[in-house]
């Protein structure tokens, strides 16, 4: 159901206030033909549809000898990956801001859905993205829920790391901020 402020208000919000950061995750083997997307690999060598071949963001050796499909391994996967990622951050950054201009689409080979890579590298994009909106003070916190809907469509992310949602810029954070009741 369309919440009844979301015709009128929404109309505030232009086109260029629509969600700015897209990530996606495919198998290597699935097709994304027709998408406009940067197709990306951090896995071996990649087939032909890839834009970005990235090896150099790839888990090491020693960290993919953490890699299960087992929760309590999984999280120490992430946890150390993700410490690896953080001594790269200029690379990282680059792919964070290149997510700003295009849709990305990072892609896996081993794992499952949930299990992967390329989930991994997403958490680490998003986490940099809610850091960055969050320095900025575009946060939103509170009593979010009768609005969640539309800070997500808005393209707002959830910092856990600070229980609140960031959004992509001042004006979609102001947009948010005026439908929420009270003093936020």
């Amino acid at each position: 159901m369309t919440p009844p402020w979301h015709e009128s208000q929404s109309e505030m919000l232009d086109e260029s206030h629509e969600r700015t950061f897209r990530i996606e995750i495919v198998h290597a083997s699935e097709t994304t033909a027709g998408r406009v997307a940067v197709r990306i690999a951090l896995e071996t060598s990649p087939s032909d549809d890839i834009d970005l071949w990235l090896p150099s963001l790839a888990p090491s050796g020693e960290v993919w000898k953490r890699f299960s499909c087992d929760d309590y391994e999984w999280h120490e996967f992430c946890r150390l990956y993700h410490l690896e990622l953080q001594a790269r951050k200029c690379q990282c950054e680059r792919l964070r801001s290149l997510a700003h201009k295009r849709s990305l689409i990072l892609t896996y080979q081993a794992g499952d859905a949930r299990h992967n890579v390329a989930v991994a590298m997403k958490q680490h994009l998003e986490h940099l993205e809610c850091k960055r909106r969050y320095d900025a003070g575009w946060i939103i916190g509170g009593l979010t829920w009768p609005v969640t809907e539309e800070i997500e469509r808005c393209g707002g992310l959830w910092f856990a790391r600070h229980k609140a949602w960031t959004m992509p810029n001042h004006e979609t954070w102001k947009y948010i901020h005026s439908l929420l009741p009270g003093d936020f």
